[in-house]
C-alpha cells in the first residue's frame, strides 16, 4: 500500500479534529468541521478521494461542502445518522451556530471498504472514549491506535460508531 500518512487539522470555534489520511498523492478527509481553507492547504493539491463524516455534529462537519466542492469527491456517512440531520441542525442553532448544508451522501455501512483501503466497521452508542479505550487508545473523535500491524480508526456517531481499520506499520510517526 505504501506509506500512509495522518495529519490532524485543528478547525473551528470548537478546536474540533479534522485527520487527512494519505497514501502519497491520494487521501481521504474525515471529519472536516469547519476552515476548509486549512485542511486544503495541508492536502496541497493531493487527490482528495473520499470526505467522510464519523457523525453529523456541525463541528465534524462544517467544511463537507466546500471540500466536496472543490475536490469532487464523495461525501461518505451511515444512513442511521443522515437521518438525524435535522436534529443535528437544530443542535448547531441551540449552540448559536449555523447548521451547516451537505451535499448528497454515498451511505456507507458494517464491511465497506472506502478509498485507501479503510474498512467500516460498527460499534454501537456515542462512546466517545468507550470504544478508543478498548484498544487502547485515548478520546478523540477520530483517532488510530496500533494493534499489532493493524492500527485502528475509530470513528463514533450518537446512532452508530463507525471504526475504519486499516494494515499498516507504524514507522517512525507514519503508518505505511
Amino acid at each position: 500500500m505504501g506509506v500512509v500518512r495522518v495529519e490532524t487539522v485543528v478547525v473551528g470555534p470548537l478546536s474540533t479534529n479534522a485527520y487527512v489520511i494519505c497514501n502519497n498523492d491520494s487521501c481521504v478527509v474525515v471529519d472536516p468541521g469547519d476552515e476548509a481553507w486549512k485542511i486544503m492547504r495541508v492536502l496541497r493539491g493531493r487527490r482528495v478521494l473520499a470526505v467522510i463524516a464519523t457523525h453529523l455534529h456541525f463541528d465534524h462537519v462544517g467544511a463537507v461542502r466546500d471540500i466536496v466542492e472543490l475536490t469532487g469527491a464523495p461525501f461518505m456517512v451511515h444512513r442511521l445518522d443522515w437521518e438525524l440531520r435535522d436534529a443535528y441542525a437544530e443542535l448547531a442553532m441551540s449552540w448559536g451556530f449555523k447548521a451547516p448544508v451537505l451535499p448528497k451522501p454515498t451511505f456507507v455501512d458494517e464491511g465497506f471498504t472506502a478509498p485507501l483501503g479503510l474498512r467500516i466497521m460498527h460499534t454501537f452508542g456515542f462512546l466517545r472514549c468507550g470504544a478508543p479505550r478498548a484498544v487502547g487508545g485515548d478520546c478523540p473523535s477520530a483517532c488510530y491506535a496500533g494493534i499489532g500491524p493493524s492500527p485502528i480508526f475509530l470513528l463514533y456517531s450518537p446512532y452508530v460508531s463507525m471504526t475504519f481499520s486499516c494494515h499498516l506499520s507504524r514507522p517512525s510517526g507514519l503508518l505505511g
